[in-house]
């Protein structure tokens, strides 16, 4: 997807100079949140898996983002983040978060449309940080999973900078990619894959029914991915070329 050329004109000329003024403005008057998250932030980055560890034995955090756009270099941000965290051989989906994230800059009538959100709802958010904050307590000891992870892991990362934040390591697993590696010849969307599985469809550009349905078909290619005598994270790695 392209971005237009009025909307960086846009973010040059006036957005990115708002954004910095009013980051700084929440810093100066939040400085102790900020450094607790930054040093969060320093220690995800130190985050490490043993190589051996089995899929079975770990714990995921499968979460998704609404956001204003698809570009948090242009001036995009967040406004939703919902997850739930899950191990393989746990098929509940009882740990849950979501939370709204106010962004700096209002959302257009059209995404505040796609995600049904008033605007009343969306002031009363946390601020990135905040939302960060709590987002990385409720993952801690887990691999991130997201559909796909090229998307939202980068999102949060670009938008942790802007911010002046650590962008962290963030172990991830791009759900996607394992679908496509799992049925090379298949669609793989996300909704192609929950009718494939049986799962309930839920409404969708709500981050914590596509984070659940994500979560649900996870849990099937994981499954598949044993069954093919992919164990560990070693030869998950080794299989989908990863370094």
């Amino acid at each position: 997807m392209e971005i237009s050329v009025l909307k960086i004109i846009k973010y040059l000329i006036y957005d990115r100079f708002h954004f910095e003024k009013s980051k700084d403005q929440w810093i100066e008057n939040h400085q102790e949140t900020y450094d607790v998250l930054c040093e969060k932030m320093n220690q995800s980055a130190e985050t490490s898996f043993p190589a051996d560890e089995r899929l079975q034995d770990l714990s995921f955090t499968v979460f998704d983002l609404e956001t204003t756009g698809f570009f948090p270099r242009a001036g995009d941000e967040i406004i939703s983040i919902g997850a739930v965290k899950i191990t393989v051989s746990d098929l509940g989906l009882s740990k849950q978060f979501y939370q709204i994230v106010s962004p700096i800059k209002k959302p257009s009538n059209e995404v505040k449309l796609l995600i049904d959100m008033t605007q009343k709802q969306i002031d009363r958010g946390k601020a990135f940080p905040e939302s960060l904050n709590d987002f990385l307590s409720f993952a801690d000891q887990s691999i991130l999973v997201a559909y796909p992870a090229s998307f939202d892991v980068p999102f949060l990362q670009e938008l942790s900078k802007r911010w002046n934040m650590p962008t962290g390591n963030l172990p991830h697993i791009d759900c996607h990619k394992l679908a496509q590696y799992l049925y090379p010849n298949e669609k793989n969307t996300l909704d192609h894959l929950v009718k494939k599985f049986g799962i309930v469809q839920q409404e969708r550009h709500h981050a914590l029914n596509d984070a659940l349905m994500t979560a649900e078909v996870f849990q099937f290619l994981i499954e598949e991915l044993i069954q093919r005598g992919i164990t560990t994270l070693q030869e998950y790695r080794k299989a989908m070329n990863i370094k």
